[in-house]
């Protein structure tokens, strides 16, 4: 199967069957490799021994022939190692898997990779901080119990009843103590120290919410652009097979001339070297083909080696227009738009807003320091036995702590707070100014991109046109085996090039998405795909939770009128 990118069919084998000469029109018609017709060779004659193409033997040029033989093809490049066996092998392999869309594999990742389950515990910690800065302004209430025990010894002398003399009487006593007390603090006024920390707790909160979503975006594009990595180096893949074939069949037809004496052993050896560069660059993309799979596959969680197959891709569609009708004239103001909607949609930017706000909100938590502390506590004690103020204790008591003097303690702490407010706002900028260049310079790679595709078409066309041409002028004799290299070089180059182009400008549309803070549709597709999932996961478990505190209780009631029917 060929791939289509934004509609255009790649094939590298593809010549032109025919050109209109002396500036008539023209019908372009594609053809394989194998539909391309061979360049007639010179008949042999009756007496003449023809050597095969794999055992080629050039006259000797020098005396020492042995030493100045020419190597044929498969002894400079044996045949069976033209491809990458390992990657090769596992390509093979995925011939059979399911093919995977774009929108799964997004969901997939946003699923099972580590850094976005990292990113959610770091936001579940950010949000308990909340809860914890709200407790600590709250009532607090404690009990506390004590259980004692004591033994006594004592004696004295006493007289014995006929005078004659003392005895010692012992005597043991031994009591126990029980006291219980609930102590109630209830917080009136410490400075603003509570408000101030849940101030803080909050945009720290909404920080790291953003940062949240920043992975979960950044996530996205590196998905994106992995699978439109594997999709590039798949028809790069093909690009050079292609072009094997085609100088393998070039290769072939140089030796038949040569054998019959109608060709020029340069042209032998040129063969030969084309043969070699291009099984290495064969052996190259199938090794690239197979590390963009690996790179996707750690993306959505798996092992490197999984087999994956991917659906084609035709475009990518960007939530918000972002590309220009005229470039040249609405680049600038375009640009301009894209980041007043990156103000607001940039997760990193919201992030570091709300940076500044914890980092404010913290400053005041260490003026707070400085100022005094009130609160209201309630104690009351119930003793046993009975003590001298009575058996029940309950005391009613104001506190109130007023720092004088710290060494300088909370001073440092206001300056460090403030510094950290200039950090913030600092960060703030620099990323405003990060975005600002980075949606600048993906809208050039965008516009570029497009008009380098536009130029590649046309130029796999001219070139196609060229190699035509070249082997109907070579078959003629008016042309050279070198010629109709070169030829072939630029239409593989050319169509590299459109095929790099294609990819580049649907990564384009992917980064600067990213940088301007929105999904692409697909993205946002599969996001919400994720979110219902992990709502209706979240529902399913509370019902089963549900049922399981029913059935607790029905075995509770059961329990109770079993004992009751007993008692009775």
């Amino acid at each position: 199967m060929k791939h289509k990118i934004y509609g255009f069919p790649l094939s590298i084998s593809a010549f032109l069957m025919a050109i209109a000469m002396m500036g008539t029109s023209a019908t372009v018609t594609f053809a394989s490799a194998e539909q391309v017709p061979d360049i007639p060779n010179t008949p042999t004659t009756p007496n003449q021994t023809a050597p095969t193409t794999d055992t080629l033997v050039f006259p000797p040029t020098t005396p020492d022939s042995e030493t100045t033989a020419l190597r044929t093809a498969e002894e400079i490049a044996p045949t069976a190692n033209e491809g990458a066996p390992l990657a090769d092998a596992r390509a093979k392999e995925a011939q059979d898997v399911e093919p995977l869309s774009l929108v799964d594999a997004i969901v997939t990742t946003l699923k099972n990779n580590p850094q976005r389950e990292s990113a959610l515990g770091a936001l579940q910690a950010a949000q308990s901080r909340v809860r914890t800065a709200k407790a600590n302004a709250g009532i607090q209430a404690s009990l506390s119990g004590n259980l004692g025990y004591n033994r006594y010894y004592g004696g004295g002398g006493i007289s014995t009843g006929d005078g004659t003399g003392t005895g010692t009487n012992v005597f043991i006593n031994t009591a126990g103590s029980q006291s219980y007390g609930l102590d109630v603090s209830i917080p009136i006024y410490n400075g603003g120290q509570n408000s101030a920390s849940k101030r803080s707790a909050f945009a720290s909160a909404e920080a790291q919410a953003a940062s949240t979503l920043q992975v979960e975006q950044q996530l996205v594009e590196s998905t994106i652009t992995a699978y439109l990595d594997v999709l590039r180096n798949e028809q790069l893949v093909e690009v050079a097979q292609n072009n094997l074939d085609v100088v393998r069949e070039r290769r072939r037809v140089a030796g038949e001339r040569y054998r019959v004496g109608n060709g020029a052993r340069l042209d032998v050896l040129s063969s030969n070297t084309d043969l070699a560069t291009a099984r290495q660059t064969r052996i190259e993309a199938s090794n690239a083909y197979a590390q963009s799979k690996g790179t996707l596959n750690v993306l959505l969680g798996r092992a490197p080696e999984t087999p994956v197959r991917l659906l084609e891709v035709t475009a990518l569609t960007p939530s918000v227009p972002l590309s220009v009708e005229d470039a040249s004239k609405a680049t600038m103001n375009s640009s301009s738009q894209l980041r007043t909607v990156a103000e607001q949609s940039n997760p990193t930017i919201a992030s570091n807003r709300a940076q500044i706000d914890a980092a404010l909100a913290d400053v005041d938590v260490a003026k707070a320091a400085r100022k005094p502390s009130v609160a209201l506590s309630i104690a009351n004690t119930l003793s046993n036995p009975v003590r001298s103020l009575g058996r029940f204790l309950l005391s009613l008591g104001l506190n109130a702590s007023q720092t004088l003097f710290d060494s300088g303690k909370a001073k440092s702490q206001i300056y460090e707070a403030q510094g950290l407010v200039t950090q913030a706002k600092a960060n703030l900028k620099n990323q405003e100014l990060s975005v600002a260049s980075a949606i600048d310079n993906q809208l050039l790679a965008l516009d570029s991109a497009q008009e380098r595709l536009n130029n590649a078409n046309e130029a796999v066309l001219e070139a196609q046109q060229a190699l035509v041409a070249a082997q109907a002028a070579y078959t003629a004799g008016a042309r050279t085996r070198l010629e109709v290299t070169n030829a072939q070089v630029s239409l593989l180059t050319t169509q590299t090039d459109a095929a790099n182009a294609r990819f580049d400008v649907a990564n384009s549309q992917a980064q600067l998405s990213s940088a301007v803070g929105i999904l692409t549709e697909e993205g946002q597709q599969a996001y919400k795909q994720v979110m219902e999932e992990e709502t209706e996961k979240e529902r399913e478990l509370m019902e089963k939770a549900k049922q399981i505190a029913e059935v607790n209780d029905k075995k509770s009631k059961k329990l109770k009128k079993v004992k009751a029917t007993k008692g009775s």
